[in-house]
């Protein structure tokens, strides 16, 4: 492993560039090297995607890139999309829809959102839009995010 668990968390973690010395020479010895995580890729930092990996394994293995070209990309069927927000109403849940290239939800579910990244801050009742935020950092947190309240209507607009 080059880079250790709990990067997002806390910022990258001290040990960075030993990871980058690391990803390097592993490469010189004729090694690929990829990003391997759950997470969707809009999900990854910019600073990471910048460092000549080999290639990306995304969502759980349901994107894959190597060397720039997406080599697989497995996306909802509106059947999958239907279920997902159905069992989200029969239990009273959230929804964030990650795609490629952002993050997706409707106004009802981004008050919460913001009331868990905030740390409370903002709480979901008060919260009216992102005119609300004041804290840089949380708006960068909010940058992917693209608020859809069609969201529920099967769209294929997001890639």
């Amino acid at each position: 492993m080059i880079f250790r668990r709990g990067t997002r968390d806390k910022g990258l973690h001290k040990d960075l560039y030993g990871g980058i010395l690391r990803r390097k020479k592993a490469q010189d010895k004729g090694h690929e090297v990829f990003i391997n995580t759950g997470r969707s890729r809009n999900i990854i930092p910019e600073v990471l995607l910048g460092l000549s990996f080999d290639g990306l394994l995304c969502g759980t293995g349901s994107y894959a890139e190597y060397h720039g070209d997406v080599i697989f990309h497995q996306k909802f069927t509106k059947t999958q999309i239907d279920k997902v927000i159905e069992i989200s109403e029969q239990n009273n849940t959230n929804i964030i829809m990650s795609t490629r290239t952002e993050c997706v939800m409707p106004t009802k579910d981004l008050a919460i959102f913001v009331e868990l990244f905030s740390n409370g801050k903002i709480k979901a009742e008060d919260f009216r839009g992102i005119e609300d935020i004041d804290d840089d950092s949380l708006l960068e947190t909010m940058k992917p995010i693209v608020i859809d309240d069609d969201l529920f209507s099967y769209s294929n607009k997001y890639k």
